[in-house]
């Protein structure tokens, strides 16, 4: 055993530990769908029994360890602006940008039960979909075919509340990295009304990654990933939909275990035993 594997023990512990973690069959008896606001979402079930519609409910925060594609059609959204270069079908403006990640069996080498719990999560996700899905709905949005991946989302711009102060750590909506004059102009019309709301993305020391830096560090990185899930009932007429979206809560990239190799080991990394969310060196606003 090496020196470093009571840590690995450690972090799935603390995985098994949340009541919210979807590698495993437990997940579905601790969460339930309620209404919140326009959409359904995901909330702890013990909350809705002892609040009895009281209260608002905050949406729980789902939990897997995954590993980010950087599959040629994902590869876009690993750029902090999308390489957004003008009206398209889905997002005719730039303030609309929502990054979309897919998130991958993780394949650990020597740590294969990262990958089984994947499979569990998504036949979870799956059964979770199932229970508020709508009878002859198209299903949209999370669990793509195959149902091999999840595909998360980020919105990156947020419009700026009236009576709101500025926030001197805020990131300056006018330094987000762009690739082309059509977004640095979207920039320059967006800076009196929109806010960044920045990628929740921590690397292994905790830190919050800065957006320039976002591409490398996503790039195939295996992480821990936190997420709301909503659902939307969509009807026109003609293409009825059942809409699913998970968002991005907190990235927390991981270490990947070696193959075994054939020299003496070094020691590895640490692993981090518990998911800070917010970075303790750098918070960021939500």
């Amino acid at each position: 055993m090496s020196t470093s594997e009571p840590n690995w023990n450690a972090f799935y512990d603390d995985l098994l530990s949340n009541p919210y973690y979807l590698g495993t069959c437990d997940v579905l008896k601790n969460v339930t769908w309620s209404k919140i606001g326009s959409a359904n979402m995901l909330v702890d079930r013990a909350s809705t029994s002892s609040d009895n519609g009281r209260h608002a409910l905050d949406p729980v925060k789902l939990e897997v360890v995954a590993r980010i594609s950087a599959d040629r059609d994902d590869s876009r959204w690993l750029a902090p602006c999308g390489l957004w270069a003008g009206p398209e079908r889905y997002i005719s403006k730039f303030e609309d940008l929502k990054l979309k990640y897919r998130l991958v069996a993780p394949d650990h080498k020597d740590r294969p039960i990262f990958t089984e719990n994947f499979e569990v999560a998504l036949e979870n996700l799956e059964t979770l979909m199932s229970k508020v899905e709508t009878k002859g709905y198209r299903k949209a949005g999370v669990l793509e075919s195959p149902k091999t991946s999840i595909r998360l989302r980020h919105k990156v711009f947020e419009l700026k509340v009236t009576d709101e102060e500025d926030d001197e750590d805020a990131f300056p909506l006018r330094d987000w990295p762009v690739e082309n004059d059509a977004a640095r102009d979207a920039l320059r019309d967006m800076d009196s009304t929109h806010r960044v709301n920045r990628i929740p993305l921590y690397n292994l020391e905790g830190d919050l990654v800065q957006p320039s830096q976002c591409m490398d560090v996503l790039k195939g990185a295996v992480v821990r990933a936190n997420f709301t899930m909503s659902h939307w009932r969509i009807s026109d007429g003609v293409d009825n939909r059942d809409i699913y979206t998970a968002d991005i809560r907190s990235l927390r990239v991981i270490p990947s275990p070696p193959v075994c190799p054939s020299t003496p080991r070094k020691k590895r990394a640490s692993i981090p035993t518990v998911d800070l969310g917010a970075s303790p060196h750098k918070r960021h606003r939500t």
